[in-house]
């Protein structure tokens, strides 16, 4: 008998490894159209071959200096001269460097084919999906992970990203891979999980700052877990993340001194840039950062120390708390997003992309959720997650931190540039699928005949959303034009 269970679970695994091999080839498909499609290099994308190309030769040489005595007599705008000067005539750019040295490493394995970036940043959309597909499996089983998989190869911002020789791609999978590692640690137990996972969020913070949210979810997921039971390994996982951050500190030091952080704070800001934060918010998200870490560290060694003060009961008590905390949250969401959910259940209707950046200025930090709501019908189930919290120890927990956090410290940006979120795309979409598993769970409850309609309308709903998800695909990702959504 038990020969046979085996050979079942077998299959399905063959047959689930089949449809991800599916999922992927479509998905590199998708995105081979679309890199075709372009039809020039944004001006990042330009700044970014530059860079490679200055590090395959020099690796330390990461000034944007070249680039920018190329690009400056091109500028008409006096103001956009003054911005631009600002962050680039500089002996060091304002990106960690990682993703510079993979667009330089793809464009030496390719005899120095600028699109081969692209290419790059494709591939780790490709690794996502395989990584989310794992994770999921982790948590609920083959199945789930192939429709967790499948919602995020249609998902359309991070798609967007993802053709584009953009950091989000590389930076979006490392933080995936590092929750992947984490979720894992907790079934096996093995230190080298744990060290895989912490090295990956510290490439994700090598690839670009925002993947602060990644480090701060994954280690108050392992807090909240239970599971963390030695002082000495959950401060060295928080740690370890910035020890494989340090060099780019230091070599920030090396060039601009003692005043390294206000310098590197600096280029970052709107006031530099010209978008973004401004220097008070990035020195905010820093301080606000660093103190969340902390926080999460203090609140371990202290529920360690005085165990008894603090049982278990409390956590559970204050969960509850904030379950019902989160689903009032989702639920003034949606209400406050009756317009755009009607929009998007228009089968006709699209929300309008633009090549401005300034299409959706001046929106309250609500509207970067609701707009998400218009890009894709999939993202009303993934709010209405809230509703179904259970256990702050499930896995699903750590992808609800990532959101809650990477709203925190970027949503006030993120409706004039989505990008500013789009780390936590991947993650709606898991938890898209936690509402699929939940409704399914309260359906096999019912008698026969509710059950009829409800399997009906979350049928009906769910091709609805992929279809009008593709359609959004096709009629504007594909295209690759230079657009923000």
């Amino acid at each position: 008998m038990k020969y046979f269970d085996l050979l079942g679970a077998r299959k399905n695994d063959i047959i689930s490894y089949l449809l991800l091999a599916v999922i992927v080839l479509g998905a590199f498909l998708f995105g081979q159209k679309a890199i075709q499609n372009e039809k020039r290099l944004s001006f990042d994308e330009h700044l970014y071959t530059v860079l490679a190309d200055q590090l395959s030769r020099d690796p330390f040489d990461y000034s944007p200096r070249p680039f920018w005595k190329e690009a400056e007599p091109a500028m008409k705008d006096n103001q956009d001269k003054v911005i631009a000067k600002g962050y680039l005539d500089v002996p060091l750019f304002k990106h960690p460097p990682l993703f510079s040295y993979l667009v330089a490493i793809s464009q030496k394995m390719t005899s120095g084919n600028a699109i081969s970036g692209k290419y790059m940043t494709l591939f780790f959309r490709l690794g996502l999906i395989v990584v989310v597909f794992f994770s999921c499996k982790a948590i609920w089983g083959s199945w789930w992970g192939i429709l967790a998989a499948f919602f995020t190869g249609i998902e359309p911002v991070y798609t967007f990203c993802s053709q584009k020789i953009w950091i989000e791609g590389p930076c979006t999978f490392f933080i995936y891979l590092g929750i992947f590692f984490a979720i894992l640690w907790q079934t096996s137990g093995r230190d080298r999980h744990l060290i895989i996972s912490a090295v990956s969020l510290g490439l994700a913070l090598l690839c670009k700052y925002s993947a602060v949210p990644g480090v701060i979810a994954a280690c108050a997921f392992l807090m909240l877990s239970g599971k963390m039971k030695d002082k000495t390994r959950f401060l060295a996982y928080c740690a370890l993340p910035f020890a494989v951050f340090s060099p780019w500190l230091i070599w920030n030091y090396a060039v601009f001194g003692p005043a390294f952080i206000q310098k590197i704070i600096g280029l970052n800001t709107s006031a530099v840039s010209g978008i973004g934060p401004s220097s008070g918010y990035i020195a905010g998200l820093v301080g606000g950062a660093a103190t969340a870490v902390i926080a999460i560290i203090a609140v371990y060694f202290l529920r360690h120390k005085k165990q008894a003060a603090y049982p278990n009961e409390i956590y559970e008590k204050y969960f509850k708390y904030l379950k019902n905390a989160l689903g009032i949250f989702a639920a003034l969401i949606l209400a406050f997003s009756i317009g755009n959910i009607v929009n998007a259940l228009n089968i006709r209707w699209y929300p309008p992309v633009s090549s401005s950046m300034h299409m959706y200025d001046n929106k309250p930090v609500i509207f970067a959720f609701s707009h998400l709501i218009e890009i894709s019908p999939l993202y009303i189930l993934s709010f209405c997650s809230l509703f179904f919290l259970k256990d702050r120890k499930n896995a699903i927990n750590v992808f609800l931190l990532l959101i809650a956090v990477t709203f925190v410290l970027f949503g006030k940006y993120a409706s004039g540039e989505i990008r500013y979120i789009t780390i936590a795309t991947p993650a709606f979409m898991i938890l898209a699928v936690y509402t699929i598993k939940e409704m399914v769970s309260y359906i096999t409850s019912q008698n026969e005949k509710t059950r009829g309609y409800v399997i009906f309308l979350l049928v009906f709903f769910l091709a609805y959303a992929v279809i009008k998800t593709i359609g959004f695909d096709l009629s504007y990702i594909i295209r690759n034009d230079f657009i923000f959504l």
